[in-house]
């Protein structure tokens, strides 16, 4: 017997289906499907249901058009964490120009920025980041702004960013010219 303060009845069906046929039926969720999804994970995981919570974790990534949602959840799962990052890297560009872009938190942007695998120019990276900065009202830190690749921009590049008025291209002159001293 479940206490359906612990385990809501709302998932009941869903957990007996899965028992015997080890498959999620999403016809048995209601309303909203990434908060029943992330509800039923924990649940999951109460109940030590590894395979009900690998299965969810593969719904969840499926839905990728709620990122920003899944992203802020994510510390429930480090799957789905490295899926959201993942697409936010091939898809940098387009979500760079997103009003979500700017509600990342500045661990992913770092981890995003020191990452290989980010599809982006580089001379992007820093507008898009200097632009993340100025809408947050943050100083961008010193480590950050070593991690930028300044070799791939051109001095040009850079003065533009100046004479557009963005904040911090300064720090990265000077981040520059202490990289091309060592």
């Amino acid at each position: 017997m479940l206490d359906s303060s612990v385990v809501p009845f709302k998932y009941s069906d869903l957990l007996l289906f899965y028992m015997y046929s080890g498959r999620v039926d999403l016809q048995l969720m209601q309303e909203d499907l990434v908060t029943n999804l992330q509800e039923l994970y924990h649940v999951a995981q109460f109940l030590e249901m590894e395979g009900l919570s690998n299965c969810i974790e593969s719904i969840l990534v499926e839905q990728l058009n709620s990122w920003p949602r899944l992203l802020r959840w994510a510390n429930g799962s480090q799957f789905v964490q490295r899926a959201c990052l993942l697409h936010i890297q091939e898809r940098w560009w387009t979500i760079a120009q997103s009003t979500e872009y700017y509600s990342l938190p500045l661990e992913v942007i770092e981890e995003l920025v020191r990452s290989d695998f980010t599809q982006c120019p580089e001379s992007e990276l820093v507008d898009s980041l200097l632009r993340w900065a100025q809408f947050n009202g943050v100083q961008l830190p010193s480590s950050l702004l070593g991690a930028l690749r300044l070799d791939y921009i051109t001095n040009r590049e850079l003065l533009g960013q100046v004479t557009r008025g963005l904040p911090g291209p300064s720090l990265l002159m000077q981040s520059r010219d202490r990289k091309s001293v060592v």
